[in-house]
């Protein structure tokens, strides 16, 4: 490209040409490339594998309530399980199957993890009709004391 002319301008002048030429087939490959579009972003759609959501309640100073929906997940395809010291793993894993009306489900999984703060302790785990239930405690705080050391 051989102007004097700004890049914008020359850009601008060539895109009003391509719009007035009326014979010109400039729209050849756009069909293409629209349809290779859609075809991606199906595919992306049908391999997203949403997260749970999941709500954290406070029951009281020392026990809090994790609901994770899991909807489309049995009570085997679940696992619990406390990592070190501080965090909760939960994870799902579907195989393909057929619901209750006979659709087909494609194969699914996730993997949530719940930070816990120090000295918390997972006390027990629920499924019930979709829904996970953790509960989670914490001990109640020690007292603290003062001890004073004499200084020889």
């Amino acid at each position: 490209m051989t102007t004097d002319a700004p890049v914008e301008l020359w850009f601008h002048e060539h895109l009003h040409d391509l719009f007035e030429e009326r014979d010109h087939d400039w729209f050849v490959g756009v069909d293409d490339m629209l349809e290779s579009w859609a075809s991606a972003w199906d595919e992306m759609a049908r391999q997203h594998q949403p997260t749970p959501t999941s709500v954290i309640e406070r029951l009281n100073d020392r026990e809090y309530r994790i609901r994770i929906e899991v909807p489309g997940y049995d009570r085997d395809d679940l696992a619990v399980s406390l990592v070190g010291d501080d965090g909760i793993l939960v994870t799902g894993a579907r195989k393909s199957r057929q619901d209750r009306q006979g659709r087909p489900m494609p194969p699914a999984s996730f993997e949530r993890r719940y930070l816990l703060a120090r000295g918390g302790c997972l006390e027990s785990a629920h499924y019930s009709y979709g829904t996970l239930t953790i509960d989670v405690s914490f001990p109640a705080p020690v007292a603290s004391t003062t001890v004073e050391v004499p200084i020889a």
